[in-house]
This record gives structure tokens, sequence and C-alpha cells, in this order.
């Protein structure tokens, strides 16, 4: 789904900038911006801005949430295998093979943790920063 609302606002976006002539715009949308109840820099937007300004705002809400998920979710992987690394015993004397294997994955998970609240706290600071004051 994402990736047909960025190819639609690309694709608005192109249009917008090569200044190519739109017919008019929907008869609801004219009707709409002229009735006085829009505020005054709105009623002035053309039709096609609003929809990139929509498909925008989408994009924004939708990586927010993904996002939250994405840190929200490392964030509880990471508790729980460092909880398992903690409590397992560093060396067993019966089977060295497999401690090394298993305290490797657990290793691997952890990074891929920090890795994800790394990115999620990335992703959610650029919705944070954008919030106007």
């Amino acid at each position: 789904m994402d990736a047909y609302v960025q190819f639609v606002r690309n694709f608005m976006c192109c249009i917008l900038d090569l200044q190519i002539p739109l017919p008019r715009s929907p008869q609801w949308y004219s009707s709409l911006m002229k009735s006085g109840n829009i505020p005054s820099p709105v009623d002035e937007t053309p039709y096609l801005k609003l929809c990139v300004a929509l498909t925008q705002m989408y994009a924004c809400i939708t990586v927010t949430v993904s996002a939250y998920k994405m840190l929200t979710r490392s964030l509880s992987d990471l508790a729980k295998y460092k909880k398992y690394s903690k409590n397992n015993p560093k060396s067993s004397p019966s089977n060295n093979n497999a401690d090394i294997v298993v305290d490797t994955f657990i290793y691997e998970k952890i990074k891929a943790s920090q890795r994800g609240v790394f990115i999620g706290f990335s992703l959610f600071g650029m919705f944070i920063y954008h919030i106007p004051a």
C-alpha cells in the first residue's frame, strides 16, 4: 500500500513540477472551497497540491506507526534476550559446542534488537521533529 501511495504522490509532484495542464477540479471541490467554510490559505490551494499534501500526511502517519511498532517490539526483544543471556550459565562441562552456538545466537539477536531500537528511534524522531510548535 505504501508503495502505491508513494508512486501516486511522486506522480502528482512530477505533474506539478512540469506544469502540465490539468482538467478542472471536481465540482464538489470547487463548491467546497468557495463556500467560505474553509480557512483562507487552504481555500486558495489547487486540487492537486491538496492531494499531494494528503498523501504526504498518510506517509508521515504510516512511518510513525511502523516506527512505534518496531521500537516497542525491539525493546521487548532486547529485554528478553538480555535477561536470557544473564541467566544462561557461561560454561557447561557436558555441551561446550551447544553453549557456543546458543551464545552466538543470543549475541546476534541482541545486536539485531539494538539495531531495531536505533532505527525505531530514528524514524519516530523524524515525526517528532516535524511537529509544528
